[in-house]
């Protein structure tokens, strides 16, 4: 096996500082960061919504 390991540039960031890189804003991702004093706790969903949003945050965190 000779073959070249290549990291994505943000799992590659990751991997050295411990961060997630904010995305880059751009024609193809117009989302943007939010900011609030707010924590998980304070936000109100359906049960499953709920459940569904934690799975995701725990790929993520």
């Amino acid at each position: 096996m000779n073959r070249q390991l290549v990291l994505e540039k943000d799992y590659a960031q990751l991997q050295i500082t411990g961060k997630i890189p904010d995305p880059k804003l751009s024609i193809e991702f117009s989302a943007k960061k939010l900011e609030t004093p707010l924590t998980w706790d304070d936000l109100i969903l359906a049960e499953k919504t709920k459940r569904e949003i934690e799975e995701l945050r725990g790929l993520i965190f």
